[in-house]
């Protein structure tokens, strides 16, 4: 499922999308969805599968899985991610993310798409897991979005303190204070 898809047009344009599955040297592309807009959910219900033979563990190592969505042939967003990430997951299956995909050369920190994705690397002697969902299911926005490292967001806290003044010169009557005992409160943004 492809939804938010920003060109970086005005909008009043339709899209003719398609995604392109690149990894191991290898290439795919999906079918083509035409006049679509940036409100449109896009649901591909297809596999895209590319047969990688006889992968040795430093090329596996080595490798990167990148979806493109392309408007024609002018690239919108992608998201390019370690095979090995993959590999790593249980039964070696990347089931039902949410990328955060960007333009890397236009704007590469600004989310141009979302995708939800389910990948999954089998080998000879590995069990095939269901990749595809009911339609009710990709309609679902639960999961954490996984962003692109170039986004790189900043994690910032508040620390509040809050410190007790006595006999300071400010009527805080009003407040309800029957003494001369002033709260105060200091908030610092920081990383």
């Amino acid at each position: 499922m492809i939804r938010e898809i920003d060109d970086g047009s005005d909008g009043t344009q339709p899209m003719n999308i398609h995604v392109k599955l690149s990894a191991f040297n290898k290439n795919i592309v999906s079918r083509k969805e035409m006049n679509v807009t940036k409100v449109t959910d896009l649901i591909y219900n297809q596999h895209l599968v590319i047969d990688a033979q006889d992968v040795k563990a430093n090329y596996l190592e080595q490798n990167k899985l990148t979806l493109s969505v392309y408007n024609a042939l002018n690239l919108i967003s992608e998201f390019t991610i370690n095979i090995l990430t993959i590999y790593y997951q249980p039964k070696h299956c990347y089931l039902n993310k949410w990328l955060g995909m960007i333009h890397p050369k236009n704007e590469p920190t600004k989310i141009r798409s979302i995708m939800k994705i389910s990948a999954q690397l089998t080998g000879p002697s590995d069990e095939q897991s269901k990749l595809t969902l009911d339609i009710s299911d990709y309609k679902t926005s639960s999961g954490k979005l996984i962003l692109p490292p170039q986004l790189n967001p900043l994690v910032y806290q508040y620390l509040i303190k809050i410190f007790r003044g006595r006999n300071m010169n400010i009527d805080t009557s009003f407040l309800g204070f029957t003494e001369a005992i002033n709260p105060r409160i200091r908030v610092t943004l920081g990383e």
